[in-house]
């Protein structure tokens, strides 16, 4: 057990001494060049007030939320439901 812990430590230290000279290679010298960020061109349009017309087309199916059933309270025939939503 203790074998195997020393060879871990070295391993790590290793890995440690290779990761300093990537490190200090990668740094900048202060030298980096300016990006100049480069122009998108941009199209204008005038600005118009119109109706949209809103329309759906597909195929499926339409369920209500809610149903209701209308009996009578007496005979008769229902002329009329006067209901409004």
């Amino acid at each position: 057990m203790e074998i195997r812990y020393q060879l871990v430590r070295k391993a790590i230290k290793f890995a440690a001494l290779l990761m300093i000279p990537v490190l200090v290679a990668s740094c900048s010298n202060g030298k980096a060049e300016k990006i100049k960020p480069s122009g998108i061109p941009v199209a204008v349009g005038a600005v118009v007030s119109k109706d949209v017309p809103f329309q759906i087309v597909a195929i499926g199916n339409v369920e209500a939320y809610n149903t209701i059933s209308v009996k009578a309270l007496i005979n008769g025939e229902i002329v009329g439901v006067h209901f409004k939503e």
